[in-house]
């Protein structure tokens, strides 16, 4: 039978294996040592205690100073501790136990009732908590937890290896860090945060990040961010670094980017957004697939950007390729569109007036399909400024009218359907009209046109070219042959002036004078070569 002690004493050594102290009058007013296992049932000690083996408690025990116990300690009923509390075995509480000091165990700690400690906890071992337990001061935890009950910690809590939380984990720290995790954290269900949540080092979530803040910040990331799934945000995200997705980003509200200075978002590959892209800075992008899209800065676009919806930008700089297939108005430009290097439309179509806006085009331009300008004004394509080359065929179904100061036609043959042509059309003044004909350098030109002041239609040589526009000066006679018959009617056939004259309206030829009398009249002397038939000489 196990030995038993009751009554006062001022100090206590016991060397039996098991003891027991059971009576109500048990109190030790000094310290107490026991070598062996002891059961207390309802003592009160008023200074340390020191046991080397096991402690049970079956009843109530009150230890007013510290406990040092280096066995197990099987708590069934209630103890309270007014000292620090060092347990070098397993801590067994199935019943209330109140520790206004610091609490050190050195093996594993299984907690079925209440543990209310009002100073820092040391565990060295696995701690398992199976009811409601508070803990006022700082929690020091170097293995395992289980926790399938409430844990109330009032201090820091320090987990240095695996924690397993069964129930709600309530972090309710009125200031500074709530939960620090320097490791890695996984939770395997829900995590509810209704504060600030610090995490300096990996986060591994496999379930739902739920971020629910009603105002301020919900979700602060100081460093880079990993999400390899899906990444879905219903609320509006705020991100001060960078964000690396390298996966799917569901983005169901507004993303915002405010980056002051450089980059403030990069999409290596393609990007697709399902509802409208607004950006007030300046874009910069790959290839990017946008429903819509409104840039109130610039937009840059390094290889392709396809548009399948309306899209509003107020700059576009693309140094590749930008694709637009709405099923509507696929490109509407309200301010000047500049394009510097080559556009490749395949189908250009301007339904509106385009006088109110300006095309400017510094490069080439090449159209492969059909440009339809259907203007409501006069004036459906103004060119101001520039030239316009057309590689192929240009077919103008109205009427061209060309207002510069010189038309240059560089075809090598040239054909006009219509038989009757006007020049000159514009003439206001005394001025030439007709034609240069240019040959090759070093020759005179050849001039066919009306001599105004003459009153007279005139061919020769003249030095003259198509830039003069009033006068045209023959230099020298010009050599005509004419090869079948020459009609002159209504007038007068004049060879230099008297040479050879032939009177048309009188039936007379005058040679040697501009007034012939006679049919013949020759002034001047005549050789007859061949014989010569006369009805009538007269002789004056």
């Amino acid at each position: 039978m196990a030995p038993h002690i009751s009554g006062d004493a001022s100090n206590v050594y016991v060397n039996e294996a098991n003891l027991v102290l059971d009576s109500t009058k048990d109190i030790f007013s000094n310290n107490a040592t026991f070598s062996g296992r002891v059961t207390a049932q309802d003592i009160t000690l008023n200074n340390d205690l020191a046991i080397t083996g096991g402690l049970t408690v079956a009843g109530t025990t009150t230890l007013n100073d510290a406990l040092d116990l280096n066995g197990a300690a099987d708590i069934s009923s209630t103890l309270t501790v007014a000292g620090a509390t060092t347990l070098n075995g397993a801590l067994d509480l199935n019943a209330a136990a109140d520790i206004s000091s610091t609490l050190t165990v050195g093996g594993a700690t299984t907690l079925n009732a209440a543990l209310d400690l009002n100073a820092a906890a040391d565990i060295s071992s696995t701690l398992t908590v199976g009811g409601a337990t508070t803990l006022n001061g700082a929690l020091d935890l170097n293995a395992a937890a289980d926790i399938s009950s409430t844990l109330t910690v009032g201090g820091a809590v320090d987990i240095n290896a695996a924690a397993d939380i069964s129930d709600t984990l309530t972090l309710s720290k009125a200031s500074g860090t709530g939960l620090s995790v320097a490791s890695a954290a996984s939770v395997g269900g829900g995590l509810t945060l209704t504060g600030a949540l610090d995490a300096n080092s990996t986060a591994d979530i496999a379930d739902t990040l739920t971020l629910s803040k009603a105002s301020g910040t919900g979700l602060s990331v100081a460093s880079d961010a990993s999400v390899g799934g899906a990444l879905a945000v219903t609320g509006v995200t705020t991100l001060t670094a960078a964000l690396d997705a390298n996966s799917t980003a569901d983005i169901a509200d507004t993303l915002t980017l405010s980056k002051a200075s450089g980059t403030g978002l990069s999409v290596a590959s393609d990007a697709s957004v399902g509802g409208a892209l607004v950006v007030t800075g300046t874009a910069s992008t790959g290839a990017a697939t946008l429903a819509s899209a409104a840039v109130t800065g610039a937009a840059t676009v390094g290889t392709t950007l396809g548009v399948t919806g309306t899209s509003t930008l107020a700059a576009v700089n693309a140094s590749g390729a930008v694709a637009l297939s709405a099923a509507g108005t696929a490109l509407s430009v309200t301010n000047d569109a500049s394009v510097g290097g080559t556009a490749t439309i395949n189908d250009l179509d301007v339904t509106t007036n385009i006088d109110t806006a300006t095309l400017a085009v510094s490069g080439n331009s090449t159209l492969t399909g059909t440009l339809s300008v259907n203007s409501a004004s006069s004036t459906a394509l103004n060119v101001p400024n520039g030239s316009g080359v057309f590689g192929g065929s240009l077919t103008v179904g109205g009427d061209l009218n060309v207002n510069g100061s010189v038309t240059a036609v560089d075809t090598v043959n040239l054909r006009v359907d219509d038989p009757i042509t006007e020049f000159g059309s514009n003439v206001t003044n005394a001025t030439d009209t007709g034609f240069i004909l240019t040959r090759e350098s070093g020759s005179s030109n050849v001039a066919v046109f009306y001599d105004v002041s003459a009153t007279a239609f005139k061919l020769g040589y003249t030095a003259d070219h198509a830039t003069d526009t009033t006068q045209i000066s023959t230099t020298s006679a010009l050599p005509v042959e004419i090869v079948g018959s020459l009609n002159v009617s209504g007038g007068d056939l004049v060879v230099n002036t008297t040479d050879l004259v032939v009177d048309t309206a009188n039936s007379r030829v005058g040679v040697g004078t501009a007034s012939p009398t006679k049919e013949l009249e020759v002034v001047g002397e005549a050789k007859i070569t061949q014989n010569v038939f006369v009805t009538k000489i007269f002789f004056n």
